[in-house]
Protein backbone atom coordinates (compact mmCIF):
# COMPACT_ATOMS: atom_id res chain seq x y z
CA UNK A 1 0.00 0.00 0.00
CA UNK A 2 3.02 2.68 0.56
CA UNK A 3 4.19 1.28 -2.69
CA UNK A 4 0.72 2.45 -4.63
CA UNK A 5 0.64 5.34 -2.51
CA UNK A 6 4.16 6.11 -4.07
CA UNK A 7 3.37 5.65 -7.11
CA UNK A 8 -0.16 7.89 -7.49
CA UNK A 9 2.52 10.60 -6.68
CA UNK A 10 4.31 9.60 -10.39
CA UNK A 11 1.66 10.29 -12.44
CA UNK A 12 -2.36 8.98 -13.85
CA UNK A 13 -2.68 5.14 -12.57
CA UNK A 14 -6.12 5.04 -13.40
CA UNK A 15 -5.38 3.25 -16.99
CA UNK A 16 -4.68 -0.39 -15.38
CA UNK A 17 -2.37 -0.94 -19.67
CA UNK A 18 -0.84 1.78 -18.75
CA UNK A 19 2.57 1.17 -16.81
CA UNK A 20 1.86 2.94 -13.83
CA UNK A 21 -1.71 1.33 -14.26
CA UNK A 22 -0.66 -2.30 -14.37
CA UNK A 23 1.68 -1.74 -11.48
CA UNK A 24 -0.78 -0.01 -9.58
CA UNK A 25 -3.21 -2.81 -9.99
CA UNK A 26 -0.79 -5.60 -9.42
CA UNK A 27 0.57 -4.41 -6.00
CA UNK A 28 -3.22 -3.98 -5.01
CA UNK A 29 -4.01 -7.64 -5.53
CA UNK A 30 -0.65 -8.67 -3.90
CA UNK A 31 -2.10 -7.30 -0.82
CA UNK A 32 -5.34 -8.59 -1.67
CA UNK A 33 -3.80 -12.32 -1.54
CA UNK A 34 -1.71 -12.03 1.38
CA UNK A 35 -4.69 -10.32 3.45
CA UNK A 36 -6.90 -12.89 2.82
CA UNK A 37 -5.13 -15.60 3.13
CA UNK A 38 -5.69 -14.71 6.97
CA UNK A 39 -9.34 -14.56 6.56
CA UNK A 40 -9.21 -17.78 4.85
CA UNK A 41 -9.96 -19.79 8.18
CA UNK A 42 -11.95 -17.32 10.79
CA UNK A 43 -11.71 -19.96 13.49
CA UNK A 44 -7.87 -20.95 13.45
CA UNK A 45 -7.29 -20.57 17.27
CA UNK A 46 -3.60 -18.46 17.10
CA UNK A 47 -4.87 -15.47 15.20
CA UNK A 48 -8.74 -14.05 14.74
CA UNK A 49 -8.21 -11.41 12.65
CA UNK A 50 -9.95 -8.70 12.67
CA UNK A 51 -12.49 -9.69 14.96
CA UNK A 52 -13.80 -12.51 12.54
CA UNK A 53 -13.74 -15.52 14.39
CA UNK A 54 -17.28 -14.15 15.68
CA UNK A 55 -18.82 -14.39 12.16
CA UNK A 56 -18.91 -18.36 12.90
CA UNK A 57 -20.86 -17.62 15.96
CA UNK A 58 -23.41 -14.69 14.74
CA UNK A 59 -23.27 -15.46 10.77
CA UNK A 60 -22.54 -18.01 9.21
CA UNK A 61 -23.14 -16.68 6.05
CA UNK A 62 -20.65 -14.05 6.39
CA UNK A 63 -17.83 -17.23 7.16
CA UNK A 64 -19.03 -19.05 4.15
CA UNK A 65 -18.77 -15.76 2.18
CA UNK A 66 -14.93 -15.13 3.61
CA UNK A 67 -13.93 -18.31 2.15
CA UNK A 68 -15.37 -17.84 -1.26
CA UNK A 69 -14.11 -14.00 -0.65
CA UNK A 70 -10.59 -15.65 -0.43
CA UNK A 71 -10.68 -18.19 -2.88
CA UNK A 72 -11.72 -15.50 -5.73
CA UNK A 73 -8.71 -12.78 -4.29
CA UNK A 74 -5.99 -15.60 -4.12
CA UNK A 75 -6.30 -18.04 -7.28
CA UNK A 76 -8.24 -15.86 -9.93
CA UNK A 77 -7.88 -11.74 -9.48
CA UNK A 78 -4.30 -12.04 -9.53
CA UNK A 79 -4.53 -13.93 -13.29
CA UNK A 80 -7.11 -10.66 -14.41
CA UNK A 81 -4.12 -8.15 -13.85
CA UNK A 82 -2.07 -10.16 -15.45
CA UNK A 83 -4.14 -11.22 -18.26
CA UNK A 84 -5.06 -7.78 -19.21
CA UNK A 85 -2.31 -5.30 -21.08
CA UNK A 86 -2.73 -8.36 -23.70
CA UNK A 87 -6.20 -8.48 -24.35
CA UNK A 88 -7.68 -6.04 -27.03
CA UNK A 89 -9.11 -2.33 -26.71
CA UNK A 90 -13.10 -2.88 -24.93
CA UNK A 91 -14.46 -0.52 -27.28
CA UNK A 92 -13.78 -3.18 -30.63
CA UNK A 93 -17.30 -4.22 -31.67
CA UNK A 94 -16.54 -8.17 -31.09
CA UNK A 95 -12.97 -8.80 -29.32
CA UNK A 96 -13.61 -6.11 -27.10
CA UNK A 97 -16.08 -8.45 -25.32
CA UNK A 98 -13.21 -10.26 -23.88
CA UNK A 99 -11.75 -7.19 -22.86
CA UNK A 100 -15.08 -6.06 -21.03
CA UNK A 101 -16.14 -9.42 -19.33
CA UNK A 102 -12.43 -9.35 -17.38
CA UNK A 103 -13.15 -5.95 -16.31
CA UNK A 104 -16.82 -6.92 -14.96
CA UNK A 105 -14.74 -9.83 -13.29
CA UNK A 106 -12.45 -7.66 -11.79
CA UNK A 107 -14.72 -5.54 -11.16
CA UNK A 108 -17.28 -8.16 -9.34
CA UNK A 109 -15.21 -9.64 -7.13
CA UNK A 110 -14.06 -6.39 -5.19
CA UNK A 111 -17.85 -5.53 -4.55
CA UNK A 112 -18.18 -9.08 -3.30
CA UNK A 113 -15.25 -8.63 -1.12
CA UNK A 114 -17.31 -5.54 0.20
CA UNK A 115 -20.62 -7.26 0.86
CA UNK A 116 -18.58 -9.75 2.80
CA UNK A 117 -17.88 -7.37 5.72
CA UNK A 118 -21.12 -5.54 4.69
CA UNK A 119 -22.92 -9.16 5.82
CA UNK A 120 -20.65 -9.44 8.67
CA UNK A 121 -21.50 -5.80 9.95
CA UNK A 122 -25.18 -6.98 10.00
CA UNK A 123 -26.01 -9.70 12.35
CA UNK A 124 -23.08 -7.70 14.51
CA UNK A 125 -25.41 -4.94 15.19
CA UNK A 126 -27.97 -7.14 16.11
CA UNK A 127 -26.18 -9.05 18.71
CA UNK A 128 -26.66 -7.45 22.37
CA UNK A 129 -23.38 -5.09 23.90
CA UNK A 130 -21.66 -7.36 26.23
CA UNK A 131 -19.73 -4.73 28.19
CA UNK A 132 -16.60 -6.91 27.00
CA UNK A 133 -18.14 -10.45 28.83
CA UNK A 134 -18.91 -13.46 27.78
CA UNK A 135 -21.80 -15.43 28.65
CA UNK A 136 -24.09 -18.50 28.16
CA UNK A 137 -26.71 -16.26 27.87
CA UNK A 138 -24.97 -13.44 25.35
CA UNK A 139 -23.99 -17.21 23.54
CA UNK A 140 -27.90 -17.97 23.06
CA UNK A 141 -28.59 -14.46 21.82
CA UNK A 142 -26.06 -14.91 19.59
CA UNK A 143 -27.02 -18.30 18.29
CA UNK A 144 -30.63 -16.28 17.94
CA UNK A 145 -29.31 -14.07 15.49
CA UNK A 146 -27.56 -16.10 13.71
CA UNK A 147 -30.33 -18.51 13.10
CA UNK A 148 -32.80 -15.97 12.37
CA UNK A 149 -30.19 -13.90 9.97
CA UNK A 150 -29.68 -17.40 8.05
CA UNK A 151 -33.36 -17.82 7.81
CA UNK A 152 -34.04 -14.46 6.37
CA UNK A 153 -31.24 -14.34 4.17
CA UNK A 154 -32.28 -17.89 2.60
CA UNK A 155 -35.93 -16.96 2.44
CA UNK A 156 -35.47 -13.70 0.44
CA UNK A 157 -32.86 -13.75 -1.50
CA UNK A 158 -30.61 -17.05 -1.64
CA UNK A 159 -33.82 -19.19 -2.38
CA UNK A 160 -35.38 -16.90 -4.75
CA UNK A 161 -31.98 -16.28 -6.31
CA UNK A 162 -31.48 -19.99 -6.81
CA UNK A 163 -35.27 -20.72 -8.51
CA UNK A 164 -34.24 -18.46 -11.04
CA UNK A 165 -30.65 -19.26 -11.81
CA UNK A 166 -32.11 -22.85 -12.33
CA UNK A 167 -35.09 -21.66 -14.22
CA UNK A 168 -32.84 -19.59 -16.66
CA UNK A 169 -30.62 -22.92 -17.20
CA UNK A 170 -33.64 -24.80 -17.53
CA UNK A 171 -34.73 -23.15 -20.48
CA UNK A 172 -31.50 -22.47 -22.49
CA UNK A 173 -29.50 -25.44 -21.77
CA UNK A 174 -29.12 -28.91 -20.93
CA UNK A 175 -25.62 -27.79 -18.73
CA UNK A 176 -27.30 -26.89 -15.05
CA UNK A 177 -25.11 -25.85 -11.94
CA UNK A 178 -25.47 -28.35 -8.87
CA UNK A 179 -27.52 -26.28 -7.00
CA UNK A 180 -29.52 -27.66 -4.53
CA UNK A 181 -33.36 -26.55 -3.58
CA UNK A 182 -33.63 -25.58 -0.30
CA UNK A 183 -37.22 -26.03 1.50
CA UNK A 184 -38.60 -23.75 3.61
CA UNK A 185 -39.08 -26.10 6.66
CA UNK A 186 -39.32 -23.63 9.16
CA UNK A 187 -41.68 -21.89 11.44
CA UNK A 188 -42.46 -18.07 10.57
CA UNK A 189 -44.10 -17.68 13.93
CA UNK A 190 -40.68 -19.07 15.60
CA UNK A 191 -38.64 -16.18 13.83
CA UNK A 192 -40.84 -13.70 13.82
CA UNK A 193 -40.12 -13.70 17.38
CA UNK A 194 -36.24 -13.95 17.02
CA UNK A 195 -36.87 -10.91 14.56
CA UNK A 196 -38.62 -9.37 17.75
CA UNK A 197 -36.10 -10.19 20.19
CA UNK A 198 -33.05 -9.25 18.06
CA UNK A 199 -34.89 -5.52 17.51
CA UNK A 200 -35.24 -5.44 20.98
CA UNK A 201 -31.37 -6.44 21.35
CA UNK A 202 -30.82 -3.24 18.96
CA UNK A 203 -33.14 -0.60 20.92
CA UNK A 204 -31.21 -1.82 23.77
CA UNK A 205 -27.62 -1.12 22.27
CA UNK A 206 -29.10 2.47 21.54
CA UNK A 207 -30.35 3.00 24.62
CA UNK A 208 -27.19 2.40 26.11
CA UNK A 209 -25.37 4.71 23.86
CA UNK A 210 -27.12 7.68 25.66
CA UNK A 211 -27.78 6.28 29.31
CA UNK A 212 -25.58 5.13 31.90
CA UNK A 213 -26.68 1.44 31.75
CA UNK A 214 -27.21 -1.33 29.60
CA UNK A 215 -29.15 -4.25 29.70
CA UNK A 216 -26.88 -7.53 30.03
CA UNK A 217 -28.34 -10.78 29.20
CA UNK A 218 -28.33 -13.09 32.03
CA UNK A 219 -29.57 -16.66 32.39
CA UNK A 220 -32.31 -15.54 34.49
CA UNK A 221 -33.36 -12.65 31.57
CA UNK A 222 -31.86 -9.02 31.72
CA UNK A 223 -29.95 -7.31 34.24
CA UNK A 224 -29.09 -3.66 34.18
CA UNK A 225 -25.40 -2.70 34.71
CA UNK A 226 -23.66 0.14 34.38
CA UNK A 227 -21.82 0.63 30.89
CA UNK A 228 -18.18 -0.01 31.24
CA UNK A 229 -18.26 -1.89 34.55
CA UNK A 230 -16.73 -4.28 33.11
CA UNK A 231 -14.20 -2.78 30.68
CA UNK A 232 -12.44 -0.90 33.94
CA UNK A 233 -9.59 -0.93 31.23
CA UNK A 234 -11.09 0.89 28.42
CA UNK A 235 -11.97 4.66 28.19
CA UNK A 236 -15.13 5.72 28.88
CA UNK A 237 -15.33 7.34 25.68
CA UNK A 238 -14.15 4.52 23.71
CA UNK A 239 -16.83 2.36 25.37
CA UNK A 240 -19.42 5.01 24.16
CA UNK A 241 -18.12 4.64 20.19
CA UNK A 242 -17.79 1.21 20.37
CA UNK A 243 -21.38 0.80 21.24
CA UNK A 244 -22.04 3.57 18.71
CA UNK A 245 -20.12 1.70 15.87
CA UNK A 246 -22.62 -1.74 16.75
CA UNK A 247 -25.90 0.10 16.18
CA UNK A 248 -24.16 2.19 13.06
CA UNK A 249 -23.58 -1.54 11.41
CA UNK A 250 -26.56 -2.81 10.99
CA UNK A 251 -28.03 0.22 8.84
CA UNK A 252 -24.36 0.20 7.08
CA UNK A 253 -24.46 -3.50 6.52
CA UNK A 254 -27.80 -3.51 5.12
CA UNK A 255 -27.26 -0.50 2.61
CA UNK A 256 -23.92 -1.57 1.86
CA UNK A 257 -25.03 -4.84 0.77
CA UNK A 258 -27.68 -3.68 -1.26
CA UNK A 259 -25.13 -0.87 -2.67
CA UNK A 260 -22.70 -3.88 -3.73
CA UNK A 261 -24.69 -6.27 -5.10
CA UNK A 262 -26.88 -3.59 -7.37
CA UNK A 263 -23.58 -2.45 -8.48
CA UNK A 264 -22.37 -5.72 -9.63
CA UNK A 265 -26.03 -5.77 -11.64
CA UNK A 266 -25.36 -2.20 -13.15
CA UNK A 267 -21.65 -2.71 -13.33
CA UNK A 268 -22.57 -5.97 -15.86
CA UNK A 269 -25.11 -3.75 -18.05
CA UNK A 270 -22.39 -0.75 -18.47
CA UNK A 271 -19.67 -3.99 -19.70
CA UNK A 272 -22.22 -5.63 -21.64
CA UNK A 273 -22.70 -2.21 -23.77
CA UNK A 274 -19.91 -0.72 -23.37
CA UNK A 275 -21.24 2.32 -21.01
CA UNK A 276 -19.04 4.55 -19.87
CA UNK A 277 -21.97 6.12 -17.63
CA UNK A 278 -23.15 3.07 -16.52
CA UNK A 279 -19.91 1.51 -14.82
CA UNK A 280 -19.36 5.19 -13.35
CA UNK A 281 -22.49 4.69 -11.90
CA UNK A 282 -22.02 1.14 -10.44
CA UNK A 283 -18.69 2.28 -9.22
CA UNK A 284 -20.23 5.66 -7.66
CA UNK A 285 -22.59 3.21 -5.71
CA UNK A 286 -20.18 1.25 -4.28
CA UNK A 287 -18.42 4.38 -2.90
CA UNK A 288 -21.51 5.32 -1.28
CA UNK A 289 -21.24 1.93 0.63
CA UNK A 290 -17.94 2.32 1.63
CA UNK A 291 -18.36 5.77 2.94
CA UNK A 292 -20.94 3.76 5.36
CA UNK A 293 -18.52 1.27 6.05
CA UNK A 294 -16.05 3.86 6.66
CA UNK A 295 -17.92 5.57 9.54
CA UNK A 296 -18.83 2.35 11.03
CA UNK A 297 -15.11 1.72 11.22
CA UNK A 298 -13.68 5.71 12.39
CA UNK A 299 -16.65 4.89 15.33
CA UNK A 300 -14.95 1.42 16.01
CA UNK A 301 -11.66 0.41 14.69
CA UNK A 302 -9.88 3.34 14.76
CA UNK A 303 -10.97 4.64 18.62
CA UNK A 304 -9.73 1.02 19.32
CA UNK A 305 -5.75 1.76 18.21
CA UNK A 306 -6.04 5.10 20.70
CA UNK A 307 -7.51 3.52 23.50
CA UNK A 308 -5.03 0.44 23.04
CA UNK A 309 -2.21 3.36 23.30
CA UNK A 310 -3.61 4.57 26.64
CA UNK A 311 -4.40 1.61 27.81
CA UNK A 312 -0.50 0.17 27.65
CA UNK A 313 0.56 3.43 29.17
CA UNK A 314 -1.63 3.40 32.15
CA UNK A 315 -1.50 -0.59 32.60
CA UNK A 316 1.53 -1.70 31.30
CA UNK A 317 3.76 1.34 31.49
CA UNK A 318 4.95 1.12 28.07
CA UNK A 319 4.04 3.58 25.33
CA UNK A 320 3.31 1.78 21.80
CA UNK A 321 3.13 4.37 19.12
CA UNK A 322 2.38 1.89 16.36
CA UNK A 323 -1.21 2.03 17.44
CA UNK A 324 -1.38 6.03 17.33
CA UNK A 325 0.10 5.49 13.58
CA UNK A 326 -2.35 3.26 12.64
CA UNK A 327 -5.29 5.52 14.44
CA UNK A 328 -3.68 8.47 12.01
CA UNK A 329 -3.74 5.84 9.31
CA UNK A 330 -7.09 4.99 9.59
CA UNK A 331 -8.74 8.49 10.76
CA UNK A 332 -7.34 9.81 7.19
CA UNK A 333 -8.57 6.76 4.92
CA UNK A 334 -12.34 6.50 6.67
CA UNK A 335 -12.31 10.52 6.13
CA UNK A 336 -11.42 10.65 2.79
CA UNK A 337 -14.19 7.76 2.10
CA UNK A 338 -17.25 9.36 4.07
CA UNK A 339 -16.76 12.58 2.19
CA UNK A 340 -19.59 11.15 -0.82
CA UNK A 341 -21.86 10.78 1.95
CA UNK A 342 -25.00 12.84 1.73
CA UNK A 343 -24.98 15.03 4.79
CA UNK A 344 -21.32 14.46 5.51
CA UNK A 345 -20.28 15.68 2.16
CA UNK A 346 -21.75 19.18 3.09
CA UNK A 347 -20.61 19.58 6.39
CA UNK A 348 -17.22 18.87 5.41
CA UNK A 349 -17.35 21.26 2.72
CA UNK A 350 -18.52 23.71 5.10
CA UNK A 351 -15.92 22.84 7.56
CA UNK A 352 -12.94 23.42 5.05
CA UNK A 353 -12.04 19.44 4.94
CA UNK A 354 -13.60 18.09 1.83
CA UNK A 355 -11.25 20.62 -0.60
CA UNK A 356 -8.43 19.13 1.53
CA UNK A 357 -9.60 15.67 1.43
CA UNK A 358 -10.10 16.23 -3.08
CA UNK A 359 -6.56 17.89 -3.22
CA UNK A 360 -4.97 14.50 -1.80
CA UNK A 361 -7.87 11.78 -2.96
CA UNK A 362 -5.22 10.15 -5.30
CA UNK A 363 -3.05 9.25 -2.18
CA UNK A 364 -5.50 9.04 0.50
CA UNK A 365 -8.00 6.64 -1.24
CA UNK A 366 -5.42 3.71 -0.62
CA UNK A 367 -5.34 4.67 3.56
CA UNK A 368 -8.52 2.91 3.87
CA UNK A 369 -6.95 -0.78 3.02
CA UNK A 370 -3.35 0.44 4.35
CA UNK A 371 -4.94 0.63 7.55
CA UNK A 372 -6.29 -2.76 7.80
CA UNK A 373 -3.08 -4.30 6.75
CA UNK A 374 -1.15 -2.08 9.51
CA UNK A 375 -3.16 -3.15 11.94
CA UNK A 376 -2.63 -7.32 10.90
CA UNK A 377 1.07 -5.83 10.97
CA UNK A 378 0.72 -4.55 14.80
CA UNK A 379 -1.06 -7.86 15.90
CA UNK A 380 1.11 -9.86 14.02
CA UNK A 381 4.44 -8.24 16.22
CA UNK A 382 2.56 -8.72 19.53
CA UNK A 383 1.19 -12.33 18.72
CA UNK A 384 4.93 -13.23 17.95
CA UNK A 385 6.05 -10.96 21.36
CA UNK A 386 3.73 -12.89 23.17
CA UNK A 387 4.62 -16.25 21.58
CA UNK A 388 8.14 -16.09 22.48
CA UNK A 389 7.44 -15.68 26.32
CA UNK A 390 5.97 -19.33 26.48
CA UNK A 391 7.21 -21.57 23.65
CA UNK A 392 9.74 -23.62 23.79
CA UNK A 393 13.47 -23.62 22.12
CA UNK A 394 12.28 -26.03 20.02
CA UNK A 395 9.16 -24.51 18.81
CA UNK A 396 11.02 -21.44 18.05
CA UNK A 397 13.96 -22.58 15.78
CA UNK A 398 11.14 -24.44 13.98
CA UNK A 399 9.40 -21.18 13.60
CA UNK A 400 12.16 -19.54 11.48
CA UNK A 401 11.15 -21.64 8.91
CA UNK A 402 8.89 -19.01 7.92
CA UNK A 403 10.08 -16.06 9.85
CA UNK A 404 12.29 -14.69 7.06
CA UNK A 405 12.07 -11.94 4.19
CA UNK A 406 12.27 -14.13 1.58
CA UNK A 407 9.13 -16.03 2.57
CA UNK A 408 7.40 -13.07 3.57
CA UNK A 409 8.35 -11.30 0.00
CA UNK A 410 7.68 -14.64 -1.88
CA UNK A 411 4.00 -15.16 0.20
CA UNK A 412 1.36 -14.22 -2.99
CA UNK A 413 3.52 -15.98 -5.09
CA UNK A 414 3.45 -19.19 -3.22
CA UNK A 415 -0.29 -18.64 -2.52
CA UNK A 416 -0.93 -17.91 -6.14
CA UNK A 417 0.37 -21.44 -7.03
CA UNK A 418 -1.16 -23.52 -4.06
CA UNK A 419 1.70 -24.05 -1.28
CA UNK A 420 0.37 -26.18 0.95
CA UNK A 421 2.36 -24.53 3.90
CA UNK A 422 0.66 -21.08 2.86
CA UNK A 423 -2.66 -22.09 1.37
CA UNK A 424 -6.29 -23.27 2.36
CA UNK A 425 -7.58 -25.52 -0.55
CA UNK A 426 -10.90 -27.04 -0.24
CA UNK A 427 -11.45 -29.44 2.54
CA UNK A 428 -8.72 -27.91 4.63
CA UNK A 429 -10.29 -24.66 5.75
CA UNK A 430 -12.50 -25.01 8.98
CA UNK A 431 -16.06 -25.45 7.63
CA UNK A 432 -18.89 -23.43 10.42
CA UNK A 433 -21.94 -23.82 7.76
CA UNK A 434 -21.50 -27.69 7.42
CA UNK A 435 -21.08 -27.70 3.79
Amino acid sequence: MLAKVALSLLGDTSNPKSGLGFLDDLLKKIRQVSQYSIHAQPGHGLRKPDDISSDAVHNLEAAALGRTVYKLNAFISPWLSVARPFLPGRALPLLGVATRLLDFTDNAIGKLTNMFWNIRRVSKGLVPYDGGISSDALTEKQSEVREMFSHYLNKFILNPSKRLVNAVLKSRSSYRFDIKETRESYDDVRFAELAAKSFKNYVNNCKALFSNFYDCPHEDGYVSKRVGSEEEENNPTYVRSKIASQIISLPAGIIGTVLNGTGIAVNLVGNLFDSEGITKLSDKLTDQANGLMSLVYLTGEVPANINEFFRKKRVLGREDSKHLVAAGIGALGMLNRMKVLPGIKQVFNLVGVKPILDRFHKQLEHFFLMFFSYNRLILHLHEKEDAKQVASAEDIIRSKKHDNVWKHVTLPLRVLLMDKDVTYLEGKVNNFAGE
